[in-house]
């Protein structure tokens, strides 16, 4: 029996830990995810990733029992509720503060110009009336 020093099982320890990671990094280059993999791309809980499931909250596939994840839909899914900048938000409001001021402003000018025809439209039907 072959007796393994303390630095052996150390190396050994790190080899094993080393291959684990990589598989996993091997595991985000898959298209087609399954519920293990899911949990290390988003770091997600089991509970939630049920919860987010039987919910149908976010896009998946299942056979049988088996429940797949499409990799570009997840990231799409996950990247779908960006959280904006100050500047991002002001741009935002200065836009639609805008729109909105170009909106009252063709009000505006069709209220004046209905108006003033109006007045006009009144005024010819008067002078007719007095000379008619």
């Amino acid at each position: 029996m072959a007796i393994c020093s303390s630095n052996t099982k150390i190396m050994i320890e790190q080899v094993i830990k080393k291959l684990e990671r990589i598989e996993g990094l091997l595991s985000f280059q898959k298209q087609v995810l399954n519920f293990s993999d899911m949990l290390l791309l988003t770091g997600m809980s089991e509970s939630r990733l049920y919860k987010l499931t039987s919910a149908k909250k976010i896009p998946f596939s299942k056979v049988g029992r088996s429940l797949y994840f499409d990799r570009t839909q997840i990231e799409e899914w996950l990247m779908s509720n960006p959280v904006l900048t100050d500047d991002q938000l002001e741009a935002k409001f200065n836009e639609q503060l805008a729109k909105k001021i170009a909106v009252l402003t063709l009000y505006i000018h069709f209220l004046l110009y209905l108006f003033y025809e109006k007045d006009t439209l009144y005024t010819c039907g008067y002078i007719l009336l007095q000379t008619g």
